[in-house]
């Protein structure tokens, strides 16, 4: 009866500290998980972005990461799904950095300078950004777009939305409109990556997405 008792106030204190540490060591373990993700799609999204997904082996990420592959395939099957880890990392990047751009009362001026947010996120990242083209090659249009839509794209979506509500553009359906206009902004990034950008081609780039979306626009009459 006395052993009973003892082992009964042992576990009343012990119990949930031991429970607790056992939290603690879970929630370690998955920190550390999540560190070593996080620093493959690092070295891996460097590496692609400057060699280019033919040039890069998992045996290259690993070396550069100062891993093992057991540490990559504890993450990916393969190295289609770390590329695919790495744009996504990159297009939460974009979005981002066009969620920072300052919202107005002026939908038409906010959607204006979205666009070009994007833009200028092509040209401040340069080489640091996995090629487009490249991307949609890789991973295939339907997985590149599902991706997108996570992210930048539904920053568009949002974007066409508030103009209709504004009443400041055509009828057409959101998201159809908002995929066109995403199609305008990637083949713009394409066309700037694809020589060497400057201040000249981004401005006329710009000017061109600013004309072309103005064609969509109500006038004051309508």
């Amino acid at each position: 009866m006395g052993v009973f008792i003892i082992l009964s106030q042992w576990s009343i204190f012990h119990i949930p500290r031991v429970c607790k540490g056992f939290k603690m060591a879970k929630i370690t373990r998955q920190s550390m998980a999540d560190a070593t993700r996080h620093k493959l799609i690092m070295v891996a999204h460097d590496l692609f972005s400057h060699k280019g997904y033919p040039q890069t082996s998992l045996d290259t990420i690993v070396t550069k990461a100062q891993m093992t592959k057991g540490a990559v395939y504890h993450h990916f099957k393969n190295k289609q799904q770390v590329y695919a880890a790495c744009y996504e990392y990159q297009a939460r990047q974009v979005a981002q950095y066009i969620a920072q751009t300052p919202q107005t009362e002026d939908a038409w001026a906010d959607a204006l300078s979205q666009c070009q947010a994007f833009l200028d996120f092509v040209i401040k990242q340069g080489k640091a950004s996995m090629p487009l083209q490249e991307v949609i090659s890789v991973l295939g249009y339907e997985r590149w777009i599902k991706l997108d839509s996570q992210h930048t794209m539904g920053i568009m979506l949002n974007a066409v939305e508030r103009l209709q509500t504004a009443k400041l553009v055509k009828p057409y359906p959101a998201p159809l409109l908002a995929q066109t206009l995403y199609g305008l902004l990637v083949s713009s990034a394409m066309s700037l990556s694809a020589f060497k950008p400057n201040k000249q081609s981004l401005q006329q780039q710009k000017m061109l997405v600013q004309d072309l979306l103005s064609g969509i626009r109500l006038s004051n009459e309508q």
